[in-house]
């Protein structure tokens, strides 16, 4: 009795939150917890302690305030060790089981970051649907080129034959040196605050790698420059992590839906995912639930429906 009584409670409230995600007011309430979000994933700022918390999201390890580590990070390091990480596997898959790509929408750091480069009043460049659709496959290349990698450099761990020391920074996460959350996050911090960069500190090891330490900034400049006129272009089109939590996505236990006896299909909602988000063609699904890998719940579609046909759905 005591078990379903709790059951009933946590379904209770789980219906109370989706009633107030519906309540046409989602993107300030994702505005707040994205703020909320950042401040305690950075919880160092603030006193915070740093924790073994692997989440499917865009944090690096290696972020000098992080109370947090990105799942992504530890899988790399892990599985480039000789190792598969199932404790991290098994977090991503029941969170992604249960929200779908809901942290890349509401949780993410970075993913916050090109929120805000979005605000920047320019003129967004407008994606067609087929190349949209093209440029998608560009987070498998990332993904598999990764894990390739990783697994390659495991392998020869344990054989015996290490072979990390001819990969140099990435040796234990092949994605990270690319990253442009890592460039952000933690370089540009160590270069602020601890003058790592060349010229700078005399025994700043990485100061004869100058091509990739420029390399790095460049990249970072093109995401940013990119996420200004095209939204969320990096989770869009090359994210690894999001990539992974698209598998989930599909099948996840919350998701949008749409009423057919209120959707007259304006495309208001694709209009504004394209403006503000992921550009998911929600039209394309069926009334039941937008099965789309792209798709990160952020409740943007179901503000700018004026007949309010949008809504989260759980289960189905």
């Amino acid at each position: 009795m005591g078990t379903r009584a709790q059951d009933s409670k946590v379904k209770a409230f789980g219906l109370r939150v989706l009633e107030t995600m519906n309540a046409r007011k989602v993107r300030l309430l994702r505005w707040l917890v994205q703020i909320v979000s950042f401040v305690l994933i950075n919880g160092g700022l603030i006193g915070l302690g740093w924790t073994y918390i692997p989440l499917p999201i865009n944090q690096p390890a290696g972020a000098p305030f992080t109370t947090i580590v990105g799942g992504f990070d530890a899988f790399q390091q892990i599985f480039s060790a000789g190792y598969f990480p199932f404790l991290i596997f098994g977090v991503c898959l029941i969170i992604g089981g249960i929200f779908g790509r809901m942290l890349c929408g509401w949780i993410c750091p970075f993913g916050f970051f090109q929120d805000l480069m979005r605000l920047v009043p320019v003129k967004k460049l407008k994606v067609s649907k087929p190349l949209n659709k093209g440029l998608r496959d560009m987070r498998a290349v990332v993904f598999w080129a990764i894990i390739i990698i990783a697994g390659f450099l495991g392998y020869r761990e344990l054989i015996g034959d290490s072979v990390a020391e001819g990969f140099r920074a990435f040796a234990k996460q092949p994605w990270t040196p690319l990253n442009p959350a890592a460039t952000l996050f933690v370089m540009f911090y160590y270069m602020v605050f601890w003058k790592q960069y060349p010229g700078g500190e005399e025994d700043f090891v990485a100061g004869d790698w100058k091509f990739m330490f420029y390399f790095r900034i460049i990249l970072l400049l093109a995401v940013i420059g990119l996420s200004i006129f095209i939204p969320r272009f990096y989770c869009r089109y090359v994210c690894p992590i999001g990539y992974t939590m698209g598998y989930t996505a599909k099948y996840s236990l919350i998701g949008i839906a749409r009423n057919p006896a209120r959707c007259t299909r304006c495309g208001s909602c694709e209009d504004m995912c394209e403006k503000s988000a992921m550009q998911v063609p929600i039209l394309d699904y069926s009334y039941e639930r937008v099965r789309d890998t792209n798709c990160t719940n952020c409740g943007s579609c179901l503000d700018a429906c004026p007949h309010g046909a949008i809504y989260f759905k759980f289960k189905g």
